[in-house]
């Protein structure tokens, strides 16, 4: 895997997950990458989105993006993208202890339904458990 950044290193943990060996390249003296800089992260829905009484929003939201980009996307695409959100973020909360460094709480992205934002409990603080498999 080349580059430690957030996707390069979830590319990684998934890879391992899956029976894989890795062997992680990475420039810079830490890992991170621009993830080092995030506050957190929104998404659509996921199991904790249930637990915190959000509402399923996820054909509503697909249907306000199909619109905004004129549907000038491949549809299927973007449905897989809508349901991998929810499978992202049930793997990141179950399998590497997001609850530790993230506070889940319901917010908005514009107009239209909730959605569910993780947000770092110390800004700037990339999430340990993510880092490590």
């Amino acid at each position: 895997m080349i580059g430690g950044g957030g996707a390069g290193l979830i590319a990684a943990n998934k890879a391992l997950d899956l029976g894989c060996s890795v062997i992680a390249l990475e420039k810079m003296h830490e890992v991170g990458g621009s993830s080092w800089y995030a506050g957190g992260f929104r998404i659509h829905w996921c199991q904790k989105s249930a637990e915190l009484g959000i509402e399923d929003n996820r054909k509503a939201k697909y249907e306000e993006f199909l619109e905004k980009v004129e549907h000038r996307v491949d549809p299927e695409l973007l449905a897989r993208m809508f349901e991998a959100n929810e499978q992202f973020a049930d793997w990141l909360i179950d399998e590497h202890d997001m609850l530790k460094d993230y506070e889940v709480k319901q917010g908005h992205m514009g107009p239209g339904p909730a959605v569910t934002i993780f947000e770092a409990r110390t800004p700037g603080t990339m999430p340990q458990n993510a880092l490590t498999a």
